[in-house]
């Protein structure tokens, strides 16, 4: 049992290195001159692109982006009482709505990643994640970052 223990590690070990190692962090310097209209590229992009979480409203302002996200959690007592009882689960998710600010002030980094597509990461100042958003297209996300780093010099 030992052996196979060890196999299985082995073996998730080398998907994780074969996954890291295909990904690669893309330095980009962005162009604040070229961007016209930062706000409406930043909302632009941002309707139109994956961030992971469902985006219901988007507020592009001078000093922050206003996100308005739905988020869906799992009733677990719901769940449960429905495996005990065993009768069909009923509200077995809540759905909430939350808002979130991204202060351009409070931007310490941004990172571009690739992999079979392209990724943002942005930090805060203190190097905790705020948000992602990725895009097939590696033209519009270089326009968003460089209206991003434009809302940030406006600052």
């Amino acid at each position: 049992m030992h052996k196979k223990a060890m196999r299985v590690v082995r073996g998730l070990s080398l998907c994780l290195l074969l996954l890291v190692g295909c990904t690669k962090q893309i330095t980009y310097q962005p162009s604040i001159l070229d961007t016209a209209n930062p706000k409406e590229t930043v909302e632009r992009f941002l309707r139109s692109n994956h961030t992971g979480t469902p985006i219901g409203e988007i507020e592009v302002t001078d000093k922050y982006i206003k996100f308005v996200q739905l988020h869906e959690t799992l009733n677990r007592r719901a769940i449960a009482l429905a495996a005990v009882t065993k009768t069909p689960a009923m509200n077995t998710t809540t759905a909430y709505y939350a808002e979130k600010y991204l202060y351009y002030q409070n931007i310490g980094k941004v990172e571009m990643f690739k992999k079979n597509y392209y990724w943002v990461e942005i930090y805060d100042k203190g190097a905790q994640l705020l948000f992602w958003v990725y895009s097939y297209d590696e033209k519009d996300i270089k326009e968003f970052l460089d209206a991003l780093y434009s809302m940030m010099n406006a600052n």
